[in-house]
């Protein structure tokens, strides 16, 4: 069903506030943290790599999620001119959508393409939890570094 220029113009300021109220809360928790960190006796460089470790966990999941279906529109796209031709040796007319669909198809990985259809959002979910597990041990790891260097300057 096609949108009207006027209905996107219109849901714009919606996704700003929210976008505005995301990054505000985001602000505040992170101005919390660090005083709450410094009252708890963290020093500035362990609360700093914690925060950083953090980021990069979110960062590289946000990467992974972009890189990966560009990875695979870039392995799928060379097979859309062989189905294609495939159609076209059978006598078959093949839309390029279609054709582009099911080179998709055949260039997802396994990981993907092993989830059962009947599971719908709780693949999606599983996946998440992996993404913030991911970004929890980064913060994990940028704690210990914090704590290493941290330590290096007091010796």
């Amino acid at each position: 069903m096609p949108v009207s220029l006027t209905a996107t113009i219109l849901a714009l300021p919606a996704l700003l506030l929210g976008f505005f109220l995301m990054q505000t809360g985001n602000t505040f928790q992170g101005t919390i943290l660090s005083i709450r960190g410094e009252i708890e006796g963290f020093t500035l460089a362990q609360i700093g790599a914690v925060g950083a470790g953090f980021w990069a966990g979110v960062i590289s999941t946000i990467f992974y999620w972009i890189v990966l279906p560009i990875g695979v529109l870039i392995e799928a796209l060379p097979r859309v001119q062989e189905i294609v031709n495939k159609a076209r040796a059978n006598g078959n007319a093949l839309p390029s959508g279609e054709a582009l669909k099911r080179a998709v198809e055949q260039s997802i990985p396994a990981i993907f393409a092993t989830i059962p259809a009947d599971q719908g959002w709780r693949s999606l979910f599983i996946l998440l939890a992996i993404g913030l597990a991911c970004a929890m041990g980064f913060a994990f790891l940028g704690g210990l570094f914090g704590l290493r260097s941290e330590g290096r300057r007091r010796a």
